[in-house]
């Protein structure tokens, strides 16, 4: 499962210590599944008695891993619970597991121990980001559309993915009731809309604005990290058009062995990947509030 390591201009703790929280999420992460994974072979996994705490506020009462979900418990509630079931497959105990992270990584990706941003309740319904999150390896970061700062002026960016070899720039088209996309090297690409074609915004311009964002960030500190551009379209069919340099299509055709080489890839976190998130990060654009009743949890972390 991906790390979020920054979402929108939220505050994060990977911005306190990258190379610490990168490290600690993995192992975290392990141990808590190995957890759960034995208690439901041992049948002892049974949400319905939970009495409404979750299973990883008690699995982490006394550990880092959800420590902090109890006191804000309130703060993530997001609409009606949904029905507790009991995982009855390997695979479904994988998605349940999954399932139950989400919040711990937004969590991560929106406080620190003194301070928190005011968190979209959306975001948890947002597909994209749980996709990303949840179907790339471990050692992916991942920045989603972070504001960043170009010139010292703010600017959305496009979604960063951060893998151990190189940055992937994404670009997202999600098109309702288009089946055929026709990029072009115009301001404006083609799709195929219910039988008549239409004009949509090219997503280039944002690719390029990002580019330049992360170009001037690694030339800046003279860092030699590969970057590569991304038109992700899961659900729409490129009409074959060649991407300019650097840049991918990525649709329904070819999604599938995209997410797949990313899973196989056996590569540990890098330290010039690390370097190269943590100096991207220094250019991004935080707004977050100070929480002084989180003091006491701060000098008891010591």
């Amino acid at each position: 499962m991906a790390q979020l390591i920054k979402l929108y201009d939220y505050i994060s703790r990977y911005e306190t210590n990258m190379y610490q929280y990168s490290s600690q999420y993995i192992r975290l992460k392990l141990e808590n599944w190995k957890k759960i994974k034995h208690r439901w072979e041992q049948g002892e996994l049974h949400p319905n008695e939970e009495d409404g705490e979750s299973l990883y506020e008690r699995e982490g009462r006394d550990k880092t891993w959800l420590r902090f979900f109890r006191k804000e418990k309130a703060e993530y509630d997001v609409g009606t619970p949904e029905e507790p079931w009991t995982p009855a497959t390997m695979m479904e105990l994988k998605q349940y597991f999954l399932d139950g992270v989400l919040p711990f990584q937004v969590k991560w990706a929106s406080t620190t121990i003194q301070k928190k941003s005011f968190i979209e309740k959306t975001i948890y319904k947002d597909q994209m980001l749980k996709m990303l999150l949840q179907r790339l390896p471990d050692t992916f970061l991942v920045m989603y559309y972070p504001v960043v700062e170009i010139k010292s002026v703010p600017v959305e960016a496009e979604i960063l993915i951060i893998g151990p070899h190189e940055v992937e720039i994404i670009s997202v088209m999600e098109v309702p009731d288009v089946t055929m996309i026709y990029p072009s090297s115009e301001s404006s690409w083609q799709v195929e809309k219910m039988g008549e074609h239409a004009k949509v915004f090219s997503p280039m311009h944002g690719l390029k604005r990002t580019e330049t964002f992360v170009r001037s960030v690694l030339h800046t500190y003279a860092l030699d990290f590969s970057f590569h551009k991304v038109v992700l379209a899961p659900s729409h069919t490129f009409d074959g058009a060649k991407p300019p340099f650097l840049t991918s299509y990525i649709d329904s055709t070819n999604f599938s062995d995209w997410l797949d080489k990313k899973r196989k890839l056996n590569a540990p976190l890098k330290h010039k990947q690390l370097k190269a998130a943590n100096l991207l990060m220094r250019h991004t654009k935080t707004i977050a509030f100070k929480r002084p009743e989180w003091e006491t949890d701060e000098t008891s972390e010591k």
